[in-house]
């Protein structure tokens, strides 16, 4: 029976090799890391349970927009709003910084797109005490991950689709 540091260990080695090459097959990273095929399977398909690491489709922010907006938000219940935009393609990344405030990288073709969107969040959450926009442009090399299947959007009336596909619907008002 191996250790929890061997075991660790080990799925650190696996995750090394999937970041080196995240389409090598099973086989490809067993024979790379030394390990066992049915060990590596068994691994890999555990991480995935435990949601240590995910397999996604990304794409350029070229086709989603390069036009990048860093939200802070304060206000009651930012947790919930953290969880339900986190379904959304727009959304690259968001962080809860205390119990009152969260920032947000949202991306779009343009800076008009971004403004619905933060006039669609003020609708949307009651609460929100204070709203904070910093506008930026990402790199052409970026590339953002897929979360559903609304990539082509347009805001605000296909965000209140989206969001509703996950439980997030205008009544539902915070």
């Amino acid at each position: 029976m191996e250790s929890t540091n061997e075991a660790r260990n080990k799925s650190m080695i696996i995750i090394q090799a999937l970041a080196e090459n995240p389409r090598g097959s099973i086989r490809e990273i067993a024979s790379r890391t030394g390990l066992n095929y049915l060990y590596v399977r068994r691994k890999i398909r555990g991480l995935q349970s435990r949601k240590i690491v995910s397999f996604s489709l990304m794409v350029s922010a070229n086709m989603l927009g390069r036009e990048a907006s860093i939200v802070r938000i304060k206000g009651r219940n930012v947790d919930k709003i953290l969880d339900d935009l986190s379904h959304c393609n727009r959304v690259l990344w968001g962080l809860r910084i205390n119990s009152g405030e969260i920032i947000m990288i949202f991306v779009s073709r343009n800076k008009h797109d971004i403004a619905e969107f933060i006039d669609l969040l003020r609708s949307m959450y009651e609460g929100i005490t204070e709203l904070h926009v910093e506008n930026g442009v990402l790199g052409s090399g970026v590339f953002i991950p897929v979360k559903n299947g609304f990539l082509n959007c347009n805001l605000p009336i296909d965000c209140l689709k989206c969001l509703s596909r996950y439980g997030v619907g205008v009544s539902q008002r915070l």
